[in-house]
């Protein structure tokens, strides 16, 4: 396949063609600018620095320029070992193998060096694995850097903020059922409008400063709060926070939570709040978590509440005052519940995307029982960060509430967040939902449809939203999508289409500077193992979709076994637009002392004299080999090692069907005219 021709992207994606645009894109955009130098150098990731001299050595005696002697072979070599010294000068320095092995090829500090080496003046065009001249390096990694400031300066002021509006529709849709009844529809009236903001600042690794606000107004009243929050990380196990109203009616709260045993998440936590200095004690509550099954996010909540409560004659809010002072006024005791003592037993338990509460509340004048069931769906979708499904299901007694919630989310662009629900249930009546949230800030629509439950009604307002949030999705958002992520993928692909040509061209002066030594070894292995079926000659080596070209050419026969692993020999032949490339002469470059090994862990596309011919597709490299008159043929993945020879290699016993690379034909010719002479 040329590398510089690609399909229609866009026909791909718009015609849902099965391709998986995403994947495709994330590739693309994952390209490197530069060559795995482990696959450059023919080594290990776990190399030792003795092992990585060693080859750089064994390779400069392929590539240093001084070992060529005509011209176009000298530049070809040259060019060769500008990539070589680069790989050799990254892995034989600790520090840059570190940046190397941690950040890739593209890290900053790298780049820098290399836009750095050398004594002149860049000449246009740095050659090797970078491809780009260091003024191009230096502008991305400035664009870079500018990019990686702007995330920083995001992290390090966290602003959320949200705004609220919920809308009454009853006087538009049942305007008879309104207080007082109406025969005609009215505009609907906002119910209430809020407003929050939060914004945190760390300060340092253990402390973040927070301010918070709040305002709203419901039935022409309305209040608003200011509060400054600080966190601290005390040490791994224990965390404490300290908030403050800053406005009136003042209040503080404390909250330390504290790990007690980490094998089993077993977590304290106090929360001191004091509203009222001068009139009230501070009000406190323990909470205890445990894990109640190991390896299971099953998990046992106790909570107490100490409620009001008189230290002598400081507290005037307590039960007994209350109780005494509805005496004397002689009217109905009305308790609040944050005066009683309370005491609350709960589980719960998560299982994937599902999370179920259940909790029982007890104190002097009332029990409640609380259940509470939570489910994340995720549905099908193109993106990864396709739409998901919440499902919700709640019981409480105290408040004789039952209700149930379903809410869809999607997320549109990079920041784009758009969600749409109801909920269902005896204390919201049908309440429709919508929201749009964009980096951090949000935006609430809760819509009263009826105040009391209506199961036509919700089915309603559940088919109607969905039906037509689908005809948006089809008719504008879903094409929408689909067209710029093909732009997006023709723009990569013809940027990688740059690069891969580039390797491709590098692949080949490779091949060129490799010529003379192969030619050398060839003879010298022909010529070993005294005159016992000589050393080992690589016949062919092919690069790319073997499988596929084999089912192709329909070239696969049985030829015989012997000792080998497997009867099938492929022979091939090599077709750069069906991905299939030869790459006897590299690999033939390889062997030394009758010897080849090829390393794991990287590409083979990234060794010298190799190129990539079918991007994002299964390679195989398919060698063909004779060592002592035995001829032998293997095929390993494309990141997988390779040692010749080896006995469990196939066994060709058909001489007369031996593939054999036109390249090493012409060796041979070459060897044998001289030998003659």
């Amino acid at each position: 396949m040329d590398p510089t021709s690609f399909p229609d992207a866009a026909m791909d994606v718009l015609l849902d063609s099965g391709v998986d645009a995403e994947e495709q894109l994330a590739r693309l955009e994952a390209v490197p600018a530069s060559a795995d130098y482990y696959a450059v150098l023919n080594v290990p990731r776990t190399a030792t620095p003795d092992e990585i001299k060693d080859a750089y050595k064994a390779l400069c005696r392929i590539y240093h320029p001084d070992k060529h002697v005509d011209p176009a072979t000298k530049d070809a070599a040259a060019r060769q070992f500008v990539v070589l010294q680069r790989a050799h000068d990254v892995l034989s320095d600790p520090t840059k193998r570190t940046l190397y092995d941690l950040y890739g090829p593209d890290c900053p500090e790298l780049a820098a060096a290399a836009a750095s080496a050398g004594d002149g003046a860049p000449t246009g065009r740095e050659v090797g694995p970078l491809l780009k001249t260091p003024d191009e390096i230096r502008a991305e990694y400035e664009d870079r850097i500018r990019r990686d400031n702007l995330n920083k300066l995001e992290q390090l002021i966290r602003q959320r903020g949200e705004v609220t509006v919920h809308i009454d529709a009853l006087p538009l849709l049942f305007p008879g059922a309104c207080d007082p009844p109406s025969e005609s529809r009215q505009s609907p009236a906002v119910r209430m409008l809020q407003l929050k903001y939060s914004t945190d600042t760390p300060i340092d690794d253990t402390l973040v400063l927070g301010l918070s606000g709040r305002m709203s107004t419901q039935n022409g009243r309305g209040n608003g709060s200011l509060r400054a929050t600080a966190r601290k990380t005390v040490s791994r196990l224990t965390h404490a926070e300290i908030s403050a109203n800053l406005l009136a009616p003042h209040q503080v709260s404390t909250k330390i939570r504290h790990t007690l045993h980490e094998p089993t998440d077993t977590t304290v936590e106090a929360d001191i709040n004091w509203a009222r200095v001068t009139t009230q004690p501070p009000t406190a509550s323990v909470t205890l978590t445990r894990r109640l099954v190991k390896n299971h996010a099953i998990f046992g909540i106790v909570r107490f509440y100490s409620g009001h409560y008189r230290i002598g004659s400081w507290g005037k809010g307590d039960l007994a005052t209350q109780i005494a002072r509805a005496a004397e006024n002689r009217t109905a005791l009305q308790v609040s519940k944050d005066a009683v003592t309370s005491f609350q037993v709960g589980v719960q338990w998560n299982r994937g995307t599902t999370m179920n509460t259940a909790t029982v509340n007890t104190s002097l004048f009332e029990q409640m029982v609380v259940v509470r069931h939570v489910r994340k769906i995720k549905l099908p979708g193109h993106a990864a960060a396709g739409p998901s499904l919440d499902l919700q299901a709640h019981l409480d007694t105290r408040q004789g509430a039952l209700g149930a919630a379903w809410k869809l989310t999607h997320k549109v662009g990079e920041h784009l967040k758009l969600g749409l629900g109801v909920n269902f249930g005896s204390a919201v009546g049908v309440l429709l939902t919508a929201e749009i949230g964009y980096l951090g800030q949000r935006l609430a629509l809760p819509i009263s449809l009826f105040p009391e439950p209506n199961l036509v009604l919700c089915a309603a307002a559940t088919a109607l939203p969905l039906a037509a949030s689908a005809a948006v999705w089809v008719a504008v958002l879903e094409p929408r999508r689909k067209r710029r992520l093909a732009q997006r993928i023709a723009e990569a692909r013809a940027r990688s289409a740059e690069t891969f040509a580039l390797r491709r061209d590098e692949a080949l002066a490779a091949v060129q500077a490799q010529l003379p030594t192969v030619v050398t070894k060839f003879q010298r292995e022909r010529d070993s193992a005294g005159g016992n079926g000589g050393g080992l000659i690589v016949l062919q080596a092919l690069y790319g979709k073997v499988r596929e070209l084999a089912a192709k050419q329909n070239r696969g026969q049985r030829l015989g076994g012997g000792a080998g692993s497997s009867a099938e020999i492929l022979v091939l032949t090599p077709d750069e637009a069906a991905g299939v490339i030869d790459v006897t002469i590299p690999v033939m470059s390889l062997v030394a002392n009758s010897a080849l090994r090829i390393e794991a862990g990287a590409s083979k596309a990234g060794m010298l004299g190799f190129f990539d011919p079918c991007p994002w597709e299964d390679k195989h490299l398919l060698v063909t080999y004779v060592f002592r008159g035995v001829y032998r043929q293997v095929l390993v993945s494309d990141t997988a090692s390779l040692a010749c020879p080896q006995r469990t290699h196939t066994i060709i016993e058909d001489m007369a069907k031996i593939p054999v690379s036109d390249q090493i034909k012409a060796i041979r010719e070459q060897a044998g005219a001289g030998a003659q002479s």
